[in-house]
């Protein structure tokens, strides 16, 4: 899997951690989701480098 793969992956892995943390459709969802996101893609995009 090339780099755009891994931080596509890492984008769509915080969407649905955030909706399993803090369920629903709401400001509160939308906060967990961009907390989580920013860790997880970091972690994909250093997964490249290796």
């Amino acid at each position: 899997m090339n780099k755009r793969g891994h931080v596509l992956n890492g984008l769509l892995l915080a969407l649905g951690l955030g909706f399993i943390v803090e369920p629903g459709l709401d400001m509160a969802t939308a906060t967990t989701v961009a907390e989580i996101t920013v860790p997880v893609v970091l972690g994909a995009v250093s997964y490249t480098h290796l």
